[in-house]
């Protein structure tokens, strides 16, 4: 027998099997506690921080309070979906050893790191031993796309379609044909925030209030980086400083101060996810976790409608506090206007996650949604009225958004992405507009994401 009818053979029974696994839908229950170990060989302790498993782990309960966590529990992605995803992780991993024999494929982003609901993305990040070996002296351990992984991935049945986003780190955006239609993948870069984020998630209480926000930010139209809103990111990162600092629920220390050995590497290849964390001692830190969800989500909205300075303050969940402007200053972007609206540090490389909200007018609707999302929340305690209120286009309109660069994106028109050049703008018809784009600038505004970290 052939090599050749050797590997087709095997490609069968291994499709055979995925078909197997990825159709069983034993447990429907929502994912409570991230299985970062999936990516190591040897599943290690879980961490120490307590987890939450059921709402009765929740204290106070009220009627709000019970509304947050049946939202949590109701979009929380399931172990049956998780599943699916770590077989389809596993087919793409045998897929590519074949030509990098000693590449590694981790599972990255909400995926794993507890923020993940029923329509998460899969985020891959691929490293190759002998291209990161080179990357090294460059401070850059990912893999370029567009290299022959997309070459063998064109090729397989399973896959429905590729497209290959550039961007400052590019991303492959791969969708398959059954049983893995309903997963979309991104194969990106390095990525080591996944298992600082699955620590906190693992604090009773993150994981609900940060459901509830992004769902809140996603109805109100404030979850979209392609127009100038926040990042899935960015919204976890507000909540975990909230957390840290806002008012007196100060429910988080800074894990990257406490654990420094655990959470001081940039790079996934060096991180030890399979180490548990101990507790710190309560004398050093005593959580004030006696408030109810209601309590955390009302003060979160309160913290940024009215405590929060957008003007002077910054976020750094990484020092655990509220620092100003002019400390992370010299980590200004080449595009200065990223900076005007909203300063989050991202927690390893130092940059602003949140240079998508980079438009002063949409900025201004998006805290005015957080003022009068407060105001009625404090007030009536609807959850339903919270989530669907009024939208930030109410405000916004037809407003014509110019990301940094000089493209105009006309927000929005007919539920599509238009993108023009600002000359094209002012001497042309619509059907032209339409058909003009600036590759370059397009690029930087679908994945603004991608430049700072990625949790969808």
């Amino acid at each position: 027998m052939s090599n050749q009818t050797k590997l087709k053979k095997e490609d069968s029974n291994n499709k055979n099997k995925l078909n197997e696994k990825a159709t069983s839908s034993s447990n429907e229950k929502p994912v409570t506690e991230p299985s970062l170990h999936e990516n190591s060989q040897n599943a290690g302790n879980r961490t120490g921080l307590p987890d939450i498993e059921t709402r009765t782990t929740i204290s106070r309960m009220d009627v709000l309070s019970e509304f947050i966590c049946d939202n949590y529990l109701s979009q929380s992605q399931t172990y049956a979906q998780l599943n699916k995803k770590l077989c389809l992780r596993d087919f793409m991993y045998y897929t590519i050893c074949r030509m990098f024999p000693q590449c590694s494929l981790y599972i990255v982003g909400s995926s794993l790191n507890g923020f993940g609901n029923k329509a998460s993305d899969m985020d891959l990040c691929l490293i190759v031993k002998e291209i990161a070996a080179m990357d090294s002296r460059r401070n850059d351990t990912h893999v370029d796309p567009r290299t022959n992984v997309v070459d063998k991935f064109t090729g397989i049945g399973l896959v429905n379609n590729l497209h290959l986003i550039v961007a400052k780190v590019p991303i492959l955006r791969i969708t398959f044909k059954e049983p893995f239609q309903d997963i979309t993948v991104d194969l990106n870069a390095n990525n080591p925030n996944t298992y600082l984020l699955a620590a906190y998630s693992n604090c009773t209480l993150v994981r609900p209030l940060v459901f509830a926000v992004k769902e809140w930010a996603k109805r109100r139209k404030m979850n979209d980086a392609n127009k100038s809103t926040f990042t899935s990111y960015s919204l976890v990162l507000m909540c975990i400083h909230y957390l840290q600092t806002g008012g007196d629920q100060k429910i988080l220390p800074s894990l990257q101060e406490r654990y420094p050995h655990k959470f001081n590497q940039k790079d996934i290849r060096f991180l030890s996810v399979a180490v548990s964390l101990e507790l710190p001692p309560e004398k050093e830190w005593k959580s004030q976790s006696n408030a109810s969800l209601s309590q955390l989500l009302v003060g979160f909205l309160k913290y940024y409608a009215e405590e929060f300075d957008f003007d002077k303050d910054a976020i750094s969940i990484r020092m655990g506090t509220k620092v100003t402007r002019e400390q992370l200053s010299k980590y200004t972007s080449q595009y200065k206007s990223q900076w005007n609206c909203v300063c989050i540090e991202e927690p390893f490389l130092l940059l602003n996650t949140a240079h998508s909200v980079f438009d002063v007018k949409v900025f201004r609707a998006i805290k005015n949604c957080f003022i009068n999302s407060y105001k009625e929340l404090n007030e009536n305690r609807d959850f339903a009225s919270f989530l669907n209120g009024p939208t930030i286009l109410n405000e916004v309109g037809n407003y014509i958004i110019i990301p940094p660069g000089g493209v105009q994106y006309n927000y929005p028109k007919q539920g599509s992405n238009i993108y023009s050049r600002s000359t094209d703008m002012e001497s042309t018809d619509d059907d032209t507009q339409k058909s003009s784009t600036d590759e370059e600038s397009k690029s930087e505004c679908e994945n603004v994401s991608s430049d700072s970290g990625i949790d969808r």
